[in-house]
């Protein structure tokens, strides 16, 4: 039984960088591709799955989109992405509420997305619409932090 609990803490403590905790605030993609493969992937992916291309740098490998609306609430967001040499995509987000004189908000200026929030909430919508993303990108394995 000892070697059985033992054996049960090492597996849930190795799967606690792939599970969201609240405040992650950063999405790892580890692709293993080559650097430059990655960033071309990544960046084609993003645009056929509707997002514009604001600005691509090739020598630095960082791509940062315009702003996108969220599948549900009256929100938009942007993605910050940048491409290790290891050929992992960092994922940035950024997510603001757009203006709505019926419910009577105002807009508010971009801040930066973490993971967490109630179901339902803005943080957790921009999260459900980048994963269809991250999933529809490939098999690869994806990461959670705070950066």
């Amino acid at each position: 039984m000892k070697r059985f609990c033992t054996l049960l803490f090492f597996v849930l403590f190795s799967l606690s960088a792939y599970a969201q905790a609240k405040k992650d605030n950063t999405i790892t993609i580890a692709t293993s591709l080559p650097v430059a493969e990655a960033f071309t992937a990544w960046g084609k992916h993003l645009a056929a799955n509707g997002f514009t291309i604001d600005k691509s740098d090739p020598t630095f490998y960082t791509i940062s989109t315009g702003q996108k609306d969220t599948s549900r609430l009256n929100c938009t967001f942007v993605v910050n992405s940048s491409v290790s040499d290891s050929g992992q995509v960092v994922v940035r987000l950024k997510l603001g509420i757009k203006a709505s004189p019926l419910a009577g908000t105002k807009a508010t200026d971009l801040s930066d997305w973490q993971y967490g929030g109630m179901k339902g909430s803005p943080n957790m919508v921009v999260y459900q619409d980048i994963l269809k993303v991250i999933n529809s990108f490939g098999q690869y394995p994806v990461t959670y932090s705070v950066k």
